[in-house]
């Protein structure tokens, strides 16, 4: 296999995958508690209903079928394998192992409902271990498909919007030019 060079990450998982998933659970969870849709008490049992799933699926590739309150669309038997398999990796430690000085592409945006530009910080220890040069690009009012969409619903991402133009000239310039010197983007 021929060595890395570059990697480009755009809206990257940045997180374990099951991490991910149980972030999203409990923001769910929370924004519900707040609109008052569900109690404190049922999000209490959600939240431990879904901690005993992705447990099971972490340890054993399994998780039981048709679990309540909606958790069954996300944690379910046809997925766990896939799940398990995903969740191995850490993309911190990934990132770590890069060989010294390879060039990273990386985006977040603070409209991606999917990748908080947080999770995509969780990355950047393990960029600075490895040596990384990190070319980071802070979008703003870009969904998680990189489209112009600052609805934080995911409901628009088959519409016709159009491409970031911000990230198609940041990809033009990576293309055209390479990468910039990390000091440009506020990196050491």
């Amino acid at each position: 296999m021929p060595p890395i060079h570059a990697v480009g990450l755009l809206e990257p998982l940045s997180l374990r995958y099951l991490d991910l998933i149980s972030d999203q659970i409990d923001a769910s969870l929370s924004a519900q508690v707040k609109s008052k849709a569900i109690t404190k008490s049922l999000e209490r049992t959600i939240k431990g209903i879904a901690a005993k799933a992705i447990l099971q699926i972490r340890t054993k590739g399994t998780v039981a079928a048709n679990l309540p309150y909606g958790l069954a669309g996300i944690l379910n038997p046809a997925d766990a394998l896939f799940l398990s398999q995903a969740d191995k990796y850490d993309p911190e430690v990934l990132a770590a192992q890069l060989a010294k000085h390879t060039e990273v592409f990386d985006t977040c945006s603070n409209d991606d409902i999917q990748v908080s530009c947080k999770e995509v910080d969780h990355m950047f220890d393990g960029f600075l271990t490895s040596k990384a040069t990190l070319d980071f690009v802070y979008l703003t009012g870009v969904d998680h498909v990189l489209k112009v969409d600052a609805s934080k619903t995911g409901n628009d991402y088959t519409k016709n919007l159009p491409f970031s133009p911000y990230l198609k000239k940041q990809l033009t310039q990576f293309s055209a030019y390479g990468f910039k010197k990390p000091k440009d983007f506020g990196v050491n």
